[in-house]
């Protein structure tokens, strides 16, 4: 997943050279003129300056949620359907792991990222609510194409390291949506609509 982070930063690193908005980039520089001598040599090889607590935060996530969620996931599946590679099965697999499986890492992924931010759960739940349909439709054009290979070519053995190599490019995506969300809320924008969570976290 930090390498998702790492691509979706270079990218948007890139933007930002090409629009020439560099002044938000600048500040920040300033603000972390302490940061170590490693955080430069990061950046000279990247070429950018990253945000290694962003990518931190996703190094974290994906070893503690996406790896153990994945492996235990799937040999529940292959224990519930079966480890045949007929289509039948296949569709089976698929159909099961998009219907259960990424919807709820999904929400996980949320929350568990909201939470290493410092934010209160019901932040993570606003942004939930915002951004759960957009990264729904999208994983429904990538995630079932990309299972139906996992379960119908690739050797069970290799099937997580087949699903990661996948990742990057999708936690290229899901960083995006992370990162744009933060970026609203530093703006003061309101990702959505159910304010009465907010109310009663600050009445706790």
């Amino acid at each position: 997943m930090a390498c998702g982070d790492v691509l979706c930063q270079g990218v948007q690193a890139y933007d930002r050279r090409r629009s020439g908005a560099q002044a938000t980039t600048g500040a920040r520089d300033g603000e972390e003129g302490g940061a170590s001598s490693a955080s430069a040599l990061v950046s000279s090889v990247l070429g950018f300056e990253p945000d290694l607590a962003r990518t931190a935060r996703f190094f974290a996530v994906g070893a503690l949620l996406h790896g153990p969620f994945f492996h235990l996931a799937f040999k529940r599946v292959d224990a519930l359907v079966g480890v045949g590679t007929d289509a039948a099965t296949v569709f089976k697999k698929t159909a099961i792991s998009h219907a259960t499986l990424f919807p709820s890492y999904t929400c996980a992924f949320f929350f568990a990222m909201n939470a290493l931010e410092g934010e209160p759960v019901a932040v993570g739940a606003n942004k939930l609510y915002d951004k759960a349909l957009p990264t729904f439709v999208s994983g429904t054009y990538f995630w079932p194409v990309a299972n139906a290979i996992n379960f119908g070519y690739v050797p069970r053995p290799r099937r997580i390291l087949f699903l990661n190599a996948c990742g990057v490019g999708w936690n290229a995506y899901m960083s995006h949506v992370v990162s744009a969300g933060s970026a609203d809320a530093q703006r003061g924008v309101n990702v959505g609509p159910p304010e009465h969570l907010l109310a009663a976290s600050k009445r706790e």
